[in-house]
């Protein structure tokens, strides 16, 4: 066989394979390593037929030029080379493939701009040699050119990037293709770097036939692209029947099935979606899901949460609303699955719902029922429990009876009241009245001990808050406010409220307005307010523990309840009434009181006022084993100040921690429980702890003695 025969096979198997893969390319237009590979295989034959055209020529200027371009189609051939493995395996370094062809152009370049070309200046001689076949050629003596050294670094680089991309795919798993097609590169690019110095040495007599390991690497490869172009053909057929039958499930399945690709665009929607939103298929298929359906308040929310086009970060599941044709609003909960290319990337999502509008107004409406039932709760509480009429108010006090004049007149009226006085004096049962008697006494009265709670609970219990506003909060709450709307706030200790949430209260009164805790709807609320304290008021504004302008809303209409100290006449019939309750209560049969335990009583200076009387009434009720009412050591030993009867005025302050002392002491500092001095003083536990850190009271001997 001649060379000329040889050099004919080359081109022609080149030619043959560009024309495949070109075809290929055709049918497949995703698949860009096709076309790459053709442009690879044309490259190939081009260098055949010019170093066919060089096979027996001795024309130094003739020879010159045609090298030039054998350079460009080599530049050619290499560079897109790399970028069909960087596109086929998957596993190549982009930065390596951007440095190969960046040296490459500036070979080229220098090809075309220096006398001669890239590898060498001049032609000194032709050698004239004998090939095997017998045939006479003629091969170049040359004067090198120091540039060629950016082609050899170029062509090191190529096999570092073949070598490297080669292993990762290997690692990867796809062995096969690792070594079909990394292999055949390797191997025919090492074959054809080892020809060139041989032929240029004479060891092979050979003409510069460079180009023949090249078509026989695109010639194997070729075999792995077509495998790859059947093996796709059976596996479309296999996934064609699949994809047939999946598709009759999800035309048949009712749950709402849309496909999107990457940018959103709809490729996909099942009977079930078209009938929920009204759509046909010609009306969604091919337009943004996003702009079509989602409502325009809620998009940016959907982009933030898919990203699209993304890679897999997009949620699992998630709910969003759905605008149909008809402008209706429809809730639907999303399962997400991703769909990949056999690059692993992400192409598209399907999505399968479920349409739970009816589920989440039903929910809501069960909230609904539920927050109406807690409100209905309270009021009955209120109706069962002793909330006095003006012929059940037990005093013969004037004091007393002209304070339950002046909150007869206001109860009919929308003010707010401030209730004043020390504690136990029966503020709650003063509140009580005022909305029993209002009204606004269908709806219910909302109590809130503002001392018993720390700041951070306290805004969550009068605001309510939102599902996620912090840790714990897995569901929206309502607020007292809330609850009480169409009613009564009954704001207890009112002193105590923290600075912080005072601003929030004073605009409740002002304009009815809130929001929840970690919410930004702003809500809006029909509440009378009746607040009360055992403190002056005017003295917390002076110390900044009080907002002014806050004080000066709450004091609209003052009402002053005097202590039990100051209507003695009213503790026999107190006593008398609460016996009577407190033996139907435990069935008792307690009939008869000394006139020593009604003297002993009233000589009692109560700082607990009415409730410490209940507390100690109800003590006595517990314990009794007849029909004889006894107190034996369960009021507290006389003060000194009582005692000695002093003109000297005593601190609020300073009686109340008297007080406290005297009943921790007698209850042998037991705090909690029916022998606890909670209980006794009329306190809830935890406000009895806070009074006691607050005002210094801890158990030393000292104080045990």
């Amino acid at each position: 066989m001649s060379i000329a025969v040889l050099y004919i096979v080359l081109i022609s198997v080149s030619c043959s394979l560009a024309f495949v893969h070109f075809i290929i390319w055709i049918r497949l237009r995703k698949r860009i390593y096709s076309l790459l590979f053709t442009l690879v295989a044309l490259s190939s034959g081009t260098l055949s037929v010019l170093e066919f055209r060089l096979f027996g020529l001795n024309n130094s200027e003739v020879y010159m030029h045609i090298m030039k371009y054998y350079h460009l189609f080599l530049f050619s051939f290499l560079v897109t080379l790399v970028w069909f493995i960087y596109d086929y395996f998957g596993t190549a370094n982009r930065n390596l493939a951007i440095l190969f062809t960046a040296l490459w152009i500036v070979a080229i370049s220098i090809n075309f701009m220096v006398e001669g070309n890239i590898t060498f200046y001049e032609i000194e001689a032709f050698a004239q040699r004998q090939a095997f076949t017998g045939e006479v050629f003629y091969h170049p003596i040359v004067s090198p050119n120091p540039w060629r050294h950016i082609a050899d670094a170029a062509s090191i680089l190529f096999v570092i990037y073949i070598l490297l991309a080669t292993l990762k795919l290997f690692k990867k798993g796809n062995k096969e293709r690792a070594l079909s097609v990394g292999g055949s590169a390797l191997i025919f690019i090492l074959i054809s770097g080892t020809l060139a110095p041989l032929i240029d040495v004479s060891i092979l007599k050979l003409p510069t036939i460079v180009s023949a390991p090249f078509v026989l690497m695109v010639l194997a490869m070729s075999f792995e692209l077509i495998a790859d172009v059947v093996n796709g053909a059976k596996l479309a057929v296999r996934l064609s029947a699949e994809k047939s039958k999946w598709q009759n499930l999800l035309e048949e399945i009712n749950l709402p099935v849309v496909i999107v690709d990457i940018e959103g665009m709809v490729e996909y929607v099942n009977p079930c979606l078209k009938t929920i939103l009204g759509y046909t298929g010609e009306e969604i298929l091919g337009k943004n899901w996003i702009e079509l359906v989602v409502p325009e308040k809620e998009r940016s929310d959907i982009v933030k949460n898919f990203s699209l086009p993304v890679t897999k970060g997009f949620p699992a599941h998630y709910e969003n609303r759905v605008l149909t044709k008809h402008a209706e609003e429809r809730l639907l909960a999303w399962s997400n699955v991703g769909i990949y290319n056999e690059k692993d990337q992400l192409t598209g999502i399907t999505a399968v719902g479920s349409d739970i509008t009816q589920r989440k107004r039903a929910f809501e409406q069960i909230i609904e029922l539920k927050n109406q039932l807690e409100i209905e709760n309270l009021i009955l509480k209120q109706n069962l429990s002793s909330s006095p009429s003006t012929s059940e108010i037990i005093t013969e006090s004037k004091a007393t009876i002209y304070a339950f004049e002046k909150a007869r007149q206001v109860a009919s009226v929308d003010s707010t009241v401030l209730l004043e006085g020390e504690t136990g004096v029966g503020k709650g049962v003063f509140a009580k009245y005022i909305h029993k008697n209002s009204s606004r006494n269908k709806k219910p009265l909302v109590v809130v001990n503002c001392a018993a709670l720390p700041a951070e609970l306290l805004e969550s219990e009068l605001f309510g808050y939102e599902k996620g506003a912090f840790t714990g909060a897995t569901k929206q709450k309502k607020g007292r406010f809330e609850l009480a709307d169409g009613g009564t706030l009954f704001l207890d200790e009112i002193a105590d409220l923290p600075l912080e949430l005072q601003p929030k209260l004073l605009r409740v009164i002002q304009d009815g307005t809130f929001e929840r805790l970690g919410g930004e709807k702003t809500l809006s609320v029909n509440v009378r307010i009746i607040t009360a304290t055992n403190k002056e008021l005017v003295d917390q504004v002076k110390a900044n523990r009080f907002r002014e302008d806050l004080f000066y809303r709450l004091n609209v209409f003052p009402i002053t309840i005097p202590p039990l100290r100051k209507r003695k006449e009213d503790i026999p019939r107190l006593i008398d009434h609460f016996v009577g309750v407190f033996n139907k209560k435990y069935t008792k049969n307690i009939t008869h009181i000394s006139k020593q335990t009604y003297a002993t009583f009233s000589q009692y200076h109560w700082p607990g006022n009415v409730r410490e009387l209940q507390n100690i009434i109800e003590r006595a009720v517990i314990t009794a084993q007849g029909e004889v009412l006894k107190t034996n050591g369960l009021i507290p030993k006389a003060t000194t100040h009582e005692t000695a009867k002093s003109n000297t005025i005593i601190k609020l302050e300073e009686l109340e921690r008297e007080h406290i002392i005297s009943a921790l002491k007698a209850c042998n500092w037991q705090i909690h429980g029916e022998e606890g001095a909670a209980l006794a003083l009329g306190l809830n536990p935890s406000t009895l702890r806070s009074r006691m850190k607050k005002l210094g009271i801890e158990k030393t001997p000292h104080l045990q003695a």
